[in-house]
């Protein structure tokens, strides 16, 4: 029998307030991740889970980037 893969949950915490870089501070996605989240894969919203691990633990020079400014990202 074959198993379906479960869709990857949300990583919402109901804090939705977006800083100057449309981030959300309560989740750590941009405001397009998050409109785009029940259209992404589990493929793609693994690697949007990665990305926001990534900018909720910066470093001291850490620059983040708007999803259009992300390396292999097309641009529009």
């Amino acid at each position: 029998m074959h198993s379906v893969e479960r869709p990857v949950r949300s990583p919402c915490v109901g804090v939705c307030t977006l800083d100057e870089h449309d981030i959300c501070l309560g989740c750590q996605r941009t405001a397009s991740e998050i409109s785009r989240w029940g259209r992404m894969g589990n493929d793609e919203r693994r690697q949007v889970l990665a990305q926001e691990a990534a900018r909720a633990r910066p470093g001291p020079d850490a620059v983040i980037q708007s999803p259009a400014e992300q390396p292999g990202r097309p641009s529009r």
